[in-house]
């Protein structure tokens, strides 16, 4: 807040006895602030809410003179020789006289300067003495809530191979179509389109769905999708979320390891063509696959071979920036041990987090009885420190286990999560390192029919979310609750109903009819939730995100 504090003094010299051989300029009205404020007392002020010190009056310390007030004070009986200033005496009696009036006006101007001057320095001395008052306060600013924009969700499209051909060792083909399931919070219907994917063999064409605001008020809108297949050489089950394009997405999974197919699909859901820098980081660190920035043209999806990529690294992670539009990244793997195929996936893309939360980890009995590693987490960080993977068991709020891991800059790390009973449990990953990217794989081990997944961390919910359960087996949604907070959430939809009540730290599941889409809330601490599939040779996680449409409102300051 500024306080203005003004003192005016009026002043003026008239001149009794014009002439019109000159006429004295009008002094007018002069302003000034008495002296200069205590630099002490200015130091110790307090601060303002925004950080800074409080506003204060600038004070103007010029002392001014009137027009022509440039007299030394002395008496009138000076003569006009002693005067410096005075003009040449003139033959003619009348100037003559003129300029005697303008010095004594000068002189008189002069006095009432002087006693201006002490006026002020009486001010300073009193201001010095007496405590003046201080004014503060929050700046002005007011909550605008944006409008609602559409909900937009791109899926992955169907399966696909990678040299399922014999003949055509490097085609990408459809291996099979899938199945989709969408949900929405009101009445309203979502606009399909096609991203066209040229380049692949088939109906390759991935989705995007739009859901319009309605009322002016915006809709949330969930779509997922899932496959299975059984055959020869690809067998699995598999499900994916459509998500909303983002500027900067990381992959973590995947591998170019001898039976590990991986290809990176990168999708332009927008009207706008994008253009996309792939960083591989991998045992040497950082790097970035020869050639020129990918071209993504608008309503588009670019498939890729992550053996074109990453080269031979077996633990890759990929960091994909977009510039021009957003994108939306993801991978699909299958995988092939010996002849025998043993799953297929799909991976959502991740964003960087300083801890991320795994709820519901598989570890399966049948990995564990083959003496086979249940699960893995990968992870990268951005600096060099120590990394930490709690692992703690479905239902318990004390962890059951803790790896502490060293972490170089941008290599990536996989350790393997051994010596745990078989059950699920709630997996996580932080550290001293900054902000991480991290990914955690399962399998279901060999039992006939066998399957595996990259399962993605769930960002914490606090606000009502709409979730989408593609078709599958034995879906279950596995929740986590707050560390510090505890709270109760619901989750309606199909012919579930279900309230649980998690205190702070603990997790539960609620068993769900799939084909279904489901309202999940939390009333109280925000929770971590994921949707689980697991059954016989059949795995998948999906990761229930944040409502894409929800938007917050935007304070603005003037």
């Amino acid at each position: 807040m500024t306080v203005d504090r003004n003192d005016e003094n009026a002043g003026s010299a008239e001149d009794a006895e014009p002439t019109e051989a000159a006429s004295v300029p009008d002094s007018g009205e002069e302003g000034g602030t008495p002296g200069e404020p205590d630099t002490d007392r200015a130091a110790t002020e307090p601060e303002a809410a925004d950080g800074g010190p409080d506003d204060v009056t600038e004070i103007d310390q010029s002392d001014e003179q009137a027009p022509g007030a440039e007299g030394d004070g002395e008496s009138d009986e000076v003569s006009d020789a002693e005067d410096p200033h005075a003009p040449e005496p003139a033959a003619t009696g009348p100037v003559n006289s003129t300029a005697r009036r303008r010095r004594r006006m000068n002189r008189v101007r002069a006095a009432a300067g002087a006693a201006l001057s002490l006026v002020a320095a009486a001010a300073v001395v009193g201001a010095t003495s007496v405590e003046w008052p201080t004014f503060g306060g929050e700046s002005a600013s007011i909550v605008v809530s944006p409008n609602a924009a559409p909900a937009v969700a791109s899926c992955n499209g169907p399966l696909l191979a990678v040299g399922r051909d014999a003949t055509a060792a490097d085609e990408i083909a459809v291996a099979q179509q899938v199945g989709a399931t969408v949900g929405t919070s009101g009445e309203g219907e979502p606009t399909v389109e096609d991203l066209a994917a040229d380049g692949v063999s088939g109906d390759a064409d991935a989705q995007r769905y739009e859901l319009e605001p309605t009322g002016g008020e915006a809709e949330s809108l969930s779509v997922a999708t899932s496959t299975e297949i059984r055959a020869d050489d690809m067998s699995g089950f598999m499900a994916a979320s459509c998500r909303t394009a983002a500027m900067e997405s990381w992959i973590v999974g995947g591998s170019t390891a001898v039976g590990d197919t991986d290809v990176l699909l990168i999708a332009n859901p927008g009207g706008v063509n994008a253009t996309v820098q792939l960083t591989v980081f991998g045992t040497q660190g950082e790097a970035q696959p020869a050639g020129e920035p990918i071209a993504i043209p608008a309503m588009s999806q670019v498939v890729l071979p992550l053996a074109g990529i990453a080269g031979g690294e077996e633990g890759p992670v990929v960091r994909v920036t977009a510039e021009g539009a957003p994108v939306r990244a993801a991978l699909q793997s299958t995988r092939v041990s010996t002849l025998d195929p043993v799953g297929v996936d799909a991976q959502d893309a991740v964003t960087a987090g300083e801890s991320q939360v795994f709820p519901g980890v598989a570890i399966a009995e049948d990995a564990v009885d083959a003496d086979e590693t249940p699960a893995s987490v990968r992870l990268l960080a951005r600096e060099d420190g120590e990394a930490t993977v709690t692992i703690t068991a479905q239902g318990e709020s004390r962890p059951s286990s803790t790896l502490s891991l060293e972490v170089q800059a941008d290599v990536p790390v996989q350790a393997a999560l051994d010596d745990l009973e078989p059950g699920r449990y709630t997996v996580t990953v932080s550290g001293d390192v900054g902000p991480l990217v991290s990914a955690v794989w399962q399998t279901t081990g060999p039992n006939g029919d066998e399957d595996f997944a990259w399962q993605t961390p769930s960002p914490a919910v606090s606000d009502p979310v709409t979730v989408a359960v593609p078709d599958g087996p034995l879906a279950r949604a596995y929740l986590v609750g707050d560390a510090d907070e505890a709270t109760t959430v619901t989750i309606v939809g199909g012919e579930v109903d279900e309230e649980i009540r998690l205190a702070a730290g603990d997790s539960a599941y609620v068993t769900l009819d799939a084909d279904e889409a489901y309202t999940l809330a939390s009333d109280g601490g925000p929770v971590h939730a994921v949707v689980a599939y697991r059954d016989g040779g059949s795995l998948a996680a999906l990761p229930v995100w944040p409502d894409p449409a929800a938007m917050d409102d935007v304070t603005v300051f003037p």
